[in-house]
């Protein structure tokens, strides 16, 4: 009888143990996760804080300025919405609905101090205001 109660004890000593493991492992795992989400929030969080865009000129081309700190990137996720006087807002695309006419429409990205004018692809109204939203979320309008 003695014996079997050490041998009842050793092995909830062992459960207790291995339970312990697995909740501290599972607690490990999770902050290691949280850890690395809050990293790539705050590094997304500096980016926007170095990016900002500036329309300077607008006639039937618009001009913008990258007067921020970070080089903008991606133009197919970059969003121009323009409301005019016959219409709502409207969204373009690149590169089905505006194209880049200069510096260079090959060029892969617009730096800190560089100027890039935008052509909207068969626009020919009037606008009345816009908005450019760059990939991080950051917006430049007009007027």
């Amino acid at each position: 009888m003695g014996f079997a109660s050490i041998i009842a004890t050793a092995l909830g000593i062992i459960l207790l143990i291995v339970t312990a493991y697995v909740l501290v492992s599972g607690v490990l795992v999770a902050s290691e996760t949280v850890v690395a989400a809050q990293k790539e929030m705050t590094a997304i969080q500096v980016e926007m804080l170095g990016t900002s865009l500036n329309v300077t000129y607008l006639v039937s081309d618009i001009i913008i300025e990258n007067n921020g700190n970070e080089p903008i990137r991606d133009f197919d996720k970059l969003d121009v919405y323009v409301v005019d006087s016959s219409s709502g807002p409207t969204l373009y695309r690149y590169p089905s609905d505006w194209t880049i006419t200069n510096p260079s429409p090959t060029k892969k990205q617009l730096n800190p101090g560089e100027e890039m004018t935008i052509n909207l692809i068969g626009y020919n109204s009037t606008v009345s205001s816009m908005k450019i939203v760059t990939p991080n979320g950051v917006p430049a309008c007009w007027p």
